[in-house]
């Protein structure tokens, strides 16, 4: 086996689309397979290769004359080519074999929640068929070992518990596989269908007689299972060439393995067949010196990568690059950890308006990663308010997490509705703590939660108390509660989640946090089905958008402004109740004697990942890398604390092109002004072509008009209009979750807003006190002077909208849209101490021109002052002088 070692940047693609061409000497593009992580990069692949066909050379690879005579035919020949992924590949190797395993020819593919409600409800047709009870903890780790199938190719027990658990495992998968029939193959009965393959002898020569050779991609990223399939078909005479970097293998936690790659690295250079790759193409001098003293001292560690796994790479392109390391300190000591996230993430956004404005990065140049899901609330309220375009990527497939159903379904419950299929899952799950045969008698009756009350009063208690809640609370709010509250299992939910699912779990949340509605939220969540979403969302914003992504997410990617945020931050797990050791398929539970010896063995093996995790990380950019931390007090186990010690970073490091920066929040950094910020969940999509982004009050500002300010409740010292500021938040955030300023429980609540840490303490009690004035105003003009919430057949509150008009993407966010009978009204909330709606005219131009356009309904446009009382309609003549100005005409 051939192996290329391809660190970031060294142009690994490149090299494999060489190779490709290299072999269509010898092969034909039919004989040719070549295996890529992702069908992005498969597609990639065979575009370039089907290129370079086409232009007769690629780089310093010319054919010879005998493959130049071929070359157009091979260009066609290469789209029907084997290129794919690991799973496509494996599947294409089945369908050739398939009657001689047992295989429909035309067998379907099936997701892996799909096979895993399958797997479940053979878990439980089997204990019907025992009678036995359903034991959940049990169900919860034969659920376990059915998912882990691609880490070894058989489970073993350790202990007595553990080999029933084993024994139970093997009943019913085989339950399952009679179900499959031959017919449906989720992807990890594809891998073992293919380890099958490899020892029938007449699948696997027919098999060898089709390939001339496979090139496999991000080889350090294969399971066990998938390794051995590789192994198998070069020991059967098919030659195989792998390229990766073991210094990026990060993705055990879908069970790839980094010894597959290592010990396909051994072999190689055992037979002198190994090629490393040596020139970044991406990183100019000072981030190559950078990284070459990164991973040279990590190397030295032995917990992520060898030496002989971290070449030194050279730089293979000039220019400035900059390595800015910063730290958020509180500066008198009294500052909170979640004030100085927030100040760090203000600080941020700051930085990349200035990269933009002053030196001229576009923001579709600049990534921001971070490591857990639930580090985003605050960056994410940064970026809004310094009117940041925004996309958060790396959201497919989250709808399929049987957790992520499990919220979803609560959603669906909480508002007293009661759909079948909703309450089914409450119940069955950790929620409820039915056994299936106790949840099919509920649904049985003609009053279900009448009588889940009468016999299972605690699971009932949990539906209303969440319903409860819903009355009363937003629905990330009352989802919070739910799972922070006591499950029929005993701890709370969260509690019950292996780490990568708790950081969803708590990511989910963050993405409803801005919903006022249920329905809002519901269908925030069915977005998450495609991931469609993130892709809707940059192209709503023309590509021109910073993209924010996890690091994991962010492998295989470049830009020329990285930051990674949130540095400081560290992550404890859950302790697992079940392990299995890699390879070898060893099973122990919490308890039995080799429990804790695997579980010290993976670890350490998690610990390595992360420090590779690291480096995927720091090398993404190709000019600037900034590094960011809030620290109160330094955290071992963080990225800022292992960067610290692994490069020795400390108050006289003056090397490897490094600024260290630490500053000091003496008192909150200041959001810089944005209007009308962009929400990545924008109502407008906008055209092709990347218009430039501005906003009403810009427009005003530009022109010279009088720009109104949301402040003018408060005199003009920087410290009042710091509270004017805050007045106005509260006050549409009252508004939009339509506070009752005169309900104990909301002033309460009114002083633990997290925008209030702003505000100095003595005058917390006046903001909230103007705020509790301002919504009795809105209040009475409820019912009066603007129709009532009940009236409303539609209501849509703090709708963001982003709307092209000329060159321009106009954003902004509606306060109130909503259609009583046949008339729909937009409402704008001002806390003017004066009334001058001609400041505002061009504004609700805007608004009510993107809704006409977008939506085909011609609202009612109003103005509402609450320090006065007065709603102002907009007549047409002012709206449509307004819309002028945006044209100047």
């Amino acid at each position: 086996m051939k192996v290329i070692v391809a660190s970031a940047g060294t142009g690994k693609t490149t090299r494999l689309t060489q190779r490709y061409l290299e072999h269509l000497e010898q092969h034909p593009p039919q004989r040719v397979a070549a295996v890529t992580f992702t069908n992005k990069a498969a597609a990639e692949l065979r575009e370039r290769i089907f290129e370079a066909l086409g232009r007769g050379s690629f780089y310093d690879f010319t054919p010879s004359p005998a493959l130049a005579e071929r070359l157009a035919d091979y260009q066609v020949r290469v789209l029907e080519a084997p290129i794919g992924t690991i799973h496509s590949f494996f599947g294409y190797l089945l369908r050739l074999t398939a009657p001689m395993l047992g295989l429909d020819p035309h067998f379907e593919v099936i997701d892996p929640a799909t096979a895993r409600a399958w797997f479940l409800e053979e878990v439980r047709n089997l204990a019907i068929i025992e009678g036995a009870e359903v034991d959940e903890t049990v169900t919860t780790a034969l659920v376990e070992l059915f998912k882990r199938r691609s880490i070894s190719e058989a489970f073993e027990g350790t202990g007595d518990a553990s080999r029933s658990l084993v024994a139970g495992f093997k009943k019913v998968y085989a339950r399952w596989l009679t179900r499959l029939g031959g017919r449906y193959l989720d992807p990890s009965e594809i891998e073992r269908r293919a380890l099958a393959l490899i020892r029938h002898p007449e699948a696997l020569e027919r098999v060898r007689s089709r390939l001339g050779v496979v090139l496999v991609d991000e080889y350090q990223d294969t399971a066990p299972i998938q390794a051995r399939v590789f192994e198998a078909l070069e020991e059967a005479g098919v030659p195989i060439e792998v390229v990766g970097d073991p210094k990026q293998s990060i993705y055990a936690f879908r069970d790839a393995d980094v010894e597959g790659f290592r010990e396909a690295h051994r072999r190689a250079r055992e037979n002198g067949n190994v090629e490393t790759l040596t020139v970044s193409y991406r990183h100019p001098p000072a981030l190559a010196d950078f990284l070459n003293a990164f991973t040279s001292a990590e190397a030295a560690l032995g917990k992520a990568f060898t030496a002989e796994e971290a070449p030194e790479v050279k730089p293979g392109r000039e220019g400035d690059a900059r390595v800015e390391l910063i730290t958020v300190t509180p500066g008198d000591g009294k500052a909170t950890l979640d004030a100085l996230r927030n100040g760090e993430a203000r600080l941020l956004a700051r930085e990349l308006r200035r990269l933009h404005d002053e030196e001229g990065y576009d923001y579709g140049q600049m990534l921001v990663l971070f490591r857990r899901r639930h580090q985003l609330p605050p960056l994410l309220r940064a970026l809004r308010g310094a009117g940041l375009p925004f996309a958060v990527v790396g959201l497919r497939g989250l709808y399929e997490e049987p957790e992520v159903r499990e919220l979803y379904h609560a959603l669906r419950l909480a508002t007293g509705e009661a759909p079948r299929d909703s309450l089914a899952v409450f119940l069955s799950g950790p929620f409820g703590g039915l056994t299936l045969g106790q949840v099919r008698e509920v649904l049985a009756q003609d009053a279900p939660e009448s009588y889940l009350t009468l016999h299972h009063p605690e699971a009932a208690e949990r539906l209303l108390r969440l319903r409860a809640d819903a009355e009363k609370m937003r629905p990330a709010e009352a989802l919070t509660r739910l799972i922070e509250a006591p499950t029929a299992k005993g701890p709370p939910f969260l509690d019950l989640l292996e780490l990568e699912m708790a950081d969803t779990v708590l990511y989910v949340l963050g993405r409803i946090e801005h919903t006022r509605t249920y329905p809002e939220a519901v269908a925030t969540l069915e977005s998450f089905r495609s991931g469609g979403e993130e892709e809707a969302s940059l192209a709503r914003l023309g590509g021109d958008a910073v993209r924010v992504m996890s690091a994991h997410a962010a492998k295989g990617l470049q830009a020329p402004v990285v930051v990674i945020f949130d540095a400081d931050r560290t992550f404890n797990g859950n302790s697992d109740e079940l392990v299995i050791e890699p390879r070898t398929g060893r099973v122990a539970l919490n308890g039995e004697d080799a429990y804790e010896s695997i579980a010290q063995a993976l670890k350490a093996r998690k610990e390595g990942e992360d420090h590779r995790l690291i480096y995927v990380a720091l090398s993404r950019s190709s000019e600037r890398l900034i590094v960011s931390a809030a620290v109160k007090e330094p955290r071992k186990g963080s990225w800022l604390h292992h960067l610290t010690e692994v490069l020795n970073l400390g108050s006289k490091f003056e090397h490897r092109n490094v600024t260290l920066a630490e500053i000091a929040l003496e008192e909150p950094i200041e959001q810089e002004a944005a209007t009308l910020p962009v929400d990545p969940e924008l109502a407008t999509p906008l055209p092709p072509a990347p218009p430039a982004v501005s906003s009403p009050t810009a427009l005003k500002a530009e022109r010279e008009l009088e720009v109104p300010d949301p402040e003018e409740a408060w005199p003009a010292d920087p410290e009042a209009r710091l509270l004017g500021r805050i007045v106005g938040i509260l006050v549409h955030e009252g508004i939009q979750r339509d506070w009752d300023p005169d309900d104990p429980e909301v002033l309460l609540a009114l002083e633990g807003e997290q925008v209030l840490e702003e505000v100095p303490a003595d005058r917390r009690p006046a903001v909230i006190e103007e705020v509790a004035t301002l919504l009795r105003v809105y209040r009475t003009l409820l019912g009066s002077a603007i129709p009532s919430l009940e009236e409303r057949e539609v209501d849509l509150a703090e709708l963001p909208l982003v709307y092209p008009l000329g060159a321009t993407a106009w954003e902004g966010v509606i306060d109130r849209l909503y259609r009583v009978g046949d008339v729909w009204y937009l409402e704008d909330y001002k806390t003017d101490r004066e009334v001058h709606p001609e400041r505002y005219h061009s504004q609700l131009a805007l608004y009510r021109e993107a809704v006409r356009k977008h939506w085909g309904i011609e609202p009612e446009v109003r103005l509402v002052y609450l320090r006065t009382g007065q709603v102002v309609p907009l007549d047409a003549a002012a709206l449509k002088e307004g819309l002028a100005s945006y044209t100047g005409g």
